[in-house]
């Protein structure tokens, strides 16, 4: 039996961008969701101005924190079966 062609086409996903949207956001409801939870506030970019947003004003929103990220973007498998990383995944 032949190995199942596992290939990404990274152009299209790059040319395509919806992977890369999808991630971006994930990234962020996520990283929202932690400074929350540690009471750490984040900066915004508001009318011109940085601003800083405290804990208890962090926005992330009651249907993304009740999935709690169960719906994980699933990016494609490189050809040698391996995934790539990110940076805070390589710190684990």
């Amino acid at each position: 039996m032949g190995k199942a062609d596992t290939s990404v086409d990274i152009e299209k996903i790059m040319e395509e961008g919806t992977l890369i949207d999808e991630a971006m956001k994930q990234a962020v409801r996520a990283a929202l969701r932690q400074h929350k939870l540690a009471g750490n506030p984040v900066a915004d970019w508001r009318d011109g101005k940085v601003v800083w947003i405290q804990p208890e004003d962090i926005d992330i929103g009651e249907e993304a924190e009740k999935r709690k990220s169960t719906k994980r973007l699933r990016l494609p498998r490189a050809r040698s079966g391996a995934r790539v990383r990110s940076s805070a995944q390589r710190r684990r």
